[in-house]
């Protein structure tokens, strides 16, 4: 059996769909085939709970023949957990922390990476890197992100466990002068019917992620911190072992290489890597890097 899972957006971030088609065939004495094929929607409603409700939408089978190989909803089910995965509804856990809502715009900006010399950019909220998001694992966060700029894009949640109709898929475009809600659930694998808190995330980043030009967008500017504490770590800031969050500073080191302009050089027909011949820290030069 050959199947294909394909996912269509929404702007929504309380609803989601996946569109499942799969082909079956047998074969007859006189080699003469029969095909079924069926389709259905998963609709997530309550995502803020993280919980899946499942609609058969519709089932159709045409058969040539009476050897026709049957295709059961309870198989539909079975196959579709390749598509998607549903948490247990009855965890309160993750209702323990209020859900968060920001607004983040992707616009141009210029900055005095070199001191004295404006380097134009593609930022989120005009800085290079973008702002840094915070939250608890298991806290939900809603973003809604505005694309100011002049070409398309998609956010990625770099090391998250979020839906995916939120994962930023490079063909999940943010068009130009368009909006979209990337809801971010925070959550953890789940292990034995439990969450697994041993795959608590904690230092993310998020970037663009936009078909073919997610490098470039990247290296003009589009990436910044997401930063998620489990109840371990937070102990040990409540407990002095690890520093608060007015002290907690991560720190972007990235290389990049300038044309004479004060522009960042990118060469996108290179897809071998890029070198950069300056270290930036956080948006600022650091140092040049020395040749062997």
């Amino acid at each position: 059996m050959s199947s294909t899972c394909r996912s269509w957006p929404f702007s929504t971030y309380g609803m989601s769909a996946i569109r499942f088609s799969a082909n079956a065939t047998s074969q007859r004495a006189n080699n003469a085939q029969t095909k079924a094929s069926f389709e259905f929607t998963l609709s997530s409603f309550n995502c803020l709970k993280n919980r899946l409700c499942w609609s058969l939408i519709e089932y159709q089978k045409i058969s040539t023949g009476a050897n026709h190989q049957r295709l059961t909803a309870s198989r539909l089910f079975r196959m579709s957990r390749a598509c998607s995965v549903g948490e247990r509804p009855d965890l309160k856990w993750y209702e323990a922390f209020p859900t968060k809502y920001y607004e983040l715009r992707m616009q141009f900006a210029q900055h005095e990476i070199i001191p004295g010399v404006k380097t134009p950019l593609l930022t989120y909220d005009g800085t290079y890197p973008g702002p840094t998001f915070r939250a608890r694992v298991g806290q939900p966060v809603v973003v809604r992100a505005y694309n100011d700029l002049n070409i398309e894009t998609s956010i990625h949640l770099h090391g998250g466990h979020n839906p995916a109709h939120s994962d930023g898929y490079p063909n999940f475009y943010v068009l130009p002068g368009r909006a979209r809600d990337y809801f971010y659930t925070n959550t953890v694998p789940m292990l034995n019917g439990q969450p697994d808190f041993s795959e608590s995330p904690s230092t993310m980043w998020y970037h663009d992620h936009a078909m073919d030009i997610a490098a470039s967008n990247v290296w003009h500017g589009l990436s910044g911190f997401f930063l998620t504490t489990d109840q371990l770590e937070q102990d040990l800031i409540d407990q002095n072992v690890l520093p608060a969050e007015q002290y907690d500073i991560p720190l972007s080191l990235q290389d990049r290489r300038f044309r004479a302009d004060g522009t960042l050089f990118y060469d996108p027909l290179d897809h071998n890597g890029t070198l950069g011949d300056i270290w930036v820290t956080s948006g600022w030069l650091t140092a040049r890097r020395s040749r062997l």
